[in-house]
């Protein structure tokens, strides 16, 4: 029999990306599974890492979301 694990999330006042998705990988999410989805949204130049940290005393995952793309960033008002 397979159990599966749900969370309620009450965002009503918004959330960080980057933390949130810090907080699913501590409670146990697969980076390399997160890292596929996001790929599959965002293609290959955005990789994302992980570290553990401890801030007020409390220890935490914190994500990294990096850019690996080399393009200039500019774009005409069109785009």
């Amino acid at each position: 029999m397979m159990t599966s694990m749900h969370a309620w999330l009450d965002v009503t006042a918004g959330v960080a990306g980057d933390m949130l998705m810090g907080a699913l990988i501590d409670a146990g999410a697969d980076l390399a599974a997160v890292q596929a989805a996001v790929r599959a949204v965002a293609g290959a130049d955005i990789v994302l890492r992980s570290e553990q940290v401890t801030r007020a005393g409390l220890r935490a995952t914190k994500l990294h979301v990096d850019i690996a793309a080399t393009g200039g960033g500019s774009r005409s008002w069109p785009q």
